[in-house]
């Protein structure tokens, strides 16, 4: 691959070699030989300057030395045409009047004239009578005495601009040699300034990424709003282009100032901005970036405050996320500023600026969020610990209050059947029992409702548990009570967990004890503990070959007080599997029955297995 070097050191011997034929067209034309040596010494220091020269200030400078070796050029100046702005700049002017132009649309000036014909001017007193009489062209000052423009036309033929000199005085007047001369040099000129042009464009979008690199590691280092907000103006600063810059974030139909560089400006721009009071406000508004290179003479900036803190040019980039519009950044500078120049380095800085704002963004709504769920959860733990002291307080009354009373009814009935049941009837006697059977079931109701309370207060202590072990036991206390029946139990292996060994005895024996219940009327009971493996979880069951269920209730089954059986068919109080459940879930599991009418029953389970 060729480099930029080798480049330019094959352009300026391409150049070189058609130095002999452009002399010898001099020549013919009748420049005299001293002076064709100038200006063959001119192009070859124009082309050496074109290589040598850091910048397009320093090739300027050096063209502007080596005209003035040929002719009056005291006052020098080289104007630029761009095509897509139809504007012409000028960034080199040396005059004895004027110490600055600024961009200009093309009118009738001199230098227009130049860029319509495509032909070198020399512009006599009389050339500029001619001139203003026919209409081609205006002259803006009458200081001048001669004025000669010719065109920059490159290789290619493509004319970038005007290079003039001009006189004030009769001493030092220009000639039709002179135009012969500048016109020779001016496709040199407009080579080295076109190729310099490309050389400084590619520095600078090499600068230009280098500083998005470092802007945008700078931005993203923070979640933080206010760190983010103070990493972009910093570094917005540090690229020394800007005199001010202002960091907006849009609030409903308001712009909230965020921050702000140098501090010192801080009066000039209030900390809130409605879209009709300014330029940033506009932005935010049309949801278009704004340039301004004269914001004195511009009517869209209506803050007068802002236009006497000397303030010349300003632009107003979006910062967006998506199709939202989170905020404006504003840039300004003290000297006139062409930011639409640079337009689209300026959208890429704050699309950089814009992904960080979001982030700290997201990142404080998240952290707000997350305040608000812990004041929540501590407030709901706050009511949850209310709640169970509400519990235990009724728990307490209930086993005191209610209880005693129930006891009382219960021996006061006794106390009647002894000693005064034999003066009543069958009847009378039969209600007293049936009383007594009453008081006594509320009693164990009772008693049942306090154990199914204690179950979520009691700490719970979980390790390796032998549930089949745990199991048989149970089961086989169960069954000493049942003396007139033969129930075939089995177990499986391996059936170990990680659960609080004293509330899973009381779920097994919760569930055992439901199973031999409803199994009473089938000739051969058969009860089975074991487990199964699905999806990778593993499932514990108890089955059994009883009355079974309807389906149709199976949500029924585990809440309080809900029986699918008569207490005429199946004793009971409807506490058990509520009991069961509420194990189950303390462990993190999940509990649920199958079964059919007079086919049985399966109740599952499962049980976190994270130790």
């Amino acid at each position: 691959m060729v480099d930029e070097s080798e480049k330019s050191q094959a352009q300026s011997m391409r150049e070189s070699s058609e130095l002999p034929q452009q002399m010898a067209d001099l020549e013919s034309r009748g420049l005299e030989q001293k002076r064709s040596e100038q200006v063959q010494a001119a192009i070859y220091r124009i082309s050496e300057a074109a290589q040598s020269a850091q910048n397009l200030d320093e090739l300027y400078h050096s063209i502007h030395d080596t005209i003035a070796k040929l002719m009056p050029a005291r006052n020098f100046y080289i104007t630029l045409y761009d095509e897509a702005a139809d504007l012409f700049t000028v960034p080199y002017l040396i005059d004895e009047y004027d110490e600055y132009w600024p961009p200009y649309k093309p009118g009738k000036g001199l230098g227009a004239f130049i860029m319509r014909t495509g032909k070198p001017l020399l512009a006599t007193p009389e050339k500029f009578s001619e001139l203003e009489k026919s209409g081609e062209a205006e002259i803006i000052s009458r200081r001048m005495v001669d004025w000669l423009g010719v065109p920059l036309k490159t290789q290619h033929g493509k004319t970038i601009g005007v290079m003039a000199v001009q006189t004030y005085d009769e001493e030092h007047r220009l000639v039709d040699s002179d135009q012969d001369v500048l016109m020779f040099v001016s496709t040199q000129v407009a080579m080295a300034i076109e190729r310099k042009q490309a050389e400084q464009a590619l520095q600078q979008q090499a600068q230009e990424l280098a500083m998005l690199n470092t802007l945008g590691q700078k931005v993203n280092a923070s979640l933080l709003l206010d760190q983010v907000v103070k990493a972009a103006i910093e570094n917005v600063l540090a690229l020394n282009r800007y005199d001010l810059v202002l960091f907006y974030l849009h609030e409903g139909d308001q712009l909230v100032l965020q921050g702000i560089s140098p501090e010192t400006a801080i009066g000039f721009y209030s900390k809130t901005q409605s879209h009709i009071e300014s330029l940033t406000g506009l932005t935010a508004q049309t949801g278009k970036a704004i340039f301004s290179i004269n914001i004195t003479a511009d009517p869209r900036c209506t803050r007068t405050e802002v236009k006497e803190a000397g303030l010349q040019s300003f632009a107003a980039m979006l910062l967006k996320s998506g199709e939202d519009i989170i905020g404006v950044l504003g840039l300004a500078t003290l000297h006139e500023h062409d930011f639409s120049l640079e337009s689209t380095f300026l959208e890429t800085m704050a699309n950089q600026i814009a992904t960080a704002t979001q982030n700290a963004l997201l990142h404080s709504e998240v952290q707000e969020y997350a305040i608000d769920l812990e004041r929540s959860v501590k407030q709901r733990t706050a009511q949850l610990e209310n709640t169970n002291k509400e519990l235990q307080a009724f728990a307490y009354s209930v086993s005191h209050d209610l209880r005693g009373p129930l006891r009382a009814i219960d021996g006061y009935g006794n106390i009647l059947l002894e000693d005064y049941g034999s003066q009543l009837d069958e009847e009378g006697r039969d209600l007293l029992r049936r009383l007594r059977q009453s008081s006594q079931h509320m009693g164990q109701l009772i008693d049942d409702l306090l154990k199914l309370s204690r179950l979520t207060q009691q700490e719970m202590t979980r390790g390796k548990v032998d549930l089949g072990a745990l199991a048989a036991e149970v089961f086989h206390e169960l069954n000493s009570l049942e003396t007139d029946r033969k129930i075939v139990f089995t177990v499986g292996d391996e059936l170990t967990a990680h659960a609080d060994a004293r509330l899973m005895q009381v779920a097994l024996a919760n569930l055992f004890s439901n199973a031999i219940k409803f199994t009473r009327k089938v000739p051969q009971a058969k009860i089975e503990f074991n487990a199964l493996v699905k999806n990778g979880e593993k499932i514990f069951f108890v089955r059994d070959n009883g009355a079974g269920f309807d389906m149709r209730f199976a949500k029924k089954l585990f809440a309080v007080f809900e029986r699918l059986h008569s207490a005429s068919e199946f004793e009971g109080n409807g506490i058990g599997l509520a009991t069961v459940q509420r194990i189950i879930n303390r462990h993190g599991g999940r509990v649920w029955a199958e079964g059919a009418i007079n086919q049985g029953a399966t109740f599952y389970f499962t049980l976190d297995s994270q130790e």
